[in-house]
């Protein structure tokens, strides 16, 4: 999941990347608590995958010794997650948090790979919000996907477990990527990328970074 230390690239001046800072920067900002883990645990655990994309450890006081584990795991080495790995994970920490860990490490890679791209500092970890997790039950199933999901087994739909954090990453995708709706335009156009040419830069980033589903 880790970029590295990606080389900083040339923007066209005609390419509009402000509403995607803004929006990166809004996601990493949501310290509040999410669905199963407190404002404190969320910070906690950006700051791991931060540390872990970084080759350094890091140790919230918010998280026990587990879930900071699976977080720099997830941040620094995804493609070597196993179904056996998942498995264990979700033992230990339950479902819905494990899903939730991973939602917050997948947007603040995303966000700190975005700005050193393009030569930006990453912008701070704020400090976390008062407030208890919802801790509502949320209706899965589990299908051959690693995880219970609500819904369609698809993508889109791979953190529901956690409803905040999959809407969080819904907001987050539409910056990145596409909308929802957006998604079911076969002539869909950002700007001057027609949606062939956007799904070619996602397919190709998708396997760079050995993003299999």
């Amino acid at each position: 999941m880790c970029s590295g230390h990606p080389n900083t690239v040339s923007i066209d001046p005609s390419i509009r990347i402000e509403g995607y800072i803004i929006r990166s920067r809004s996601s990493i900002g949501q310290s509040e608590a999410g669905w199963w883990l407190t404002g404190a645990q969320r910070v906690a655990v950006a700051h791991v995958a931060r540390a872990a994309c970084g080759g350094t450890r890091h140790r919230g006081q918010s998280i026990d010794d587990a879930t900071a584990d699976v977080a720099a795991f997830i941040a620094a080495t995804p493609a070597h997650t196993t179904g056996d790995q998942v498995g264990s994970w979700v033992l230990a920490l339950g479902e819905g948090p494990y899903v939730e860990v991973v939602g917050v490490v997948a947007r603040t890679v995303a966000v700190d790979t975005l700005h050193r791209t393009l030569g930006l500092a990453v912008p701070a970890i704020p400090d976390p919000q008062p407030g208890m997790p919802r801790r509502e039950p949320v209706k899965t199933k589990r299908g051959r996907a690693w995880v219970g999901m609500a819904g369609f087994e698809v993508p889109p739909n791979t953190l529901s477990g956690s409803p905040s954090e999959q809407a969080a990453a819904n907001q987050l995708e539409a910056g990145f990527y596409m909308t929802g709706e957006q998604m079911q335009n076969p002539d869909q156009h950002r700007g001057r990328l027609h949606r062939t040419q956007i799904e070619l830069v996602a397919a190709s980033l998708s396997h760079a970074n050995e993003c299999f589903y």
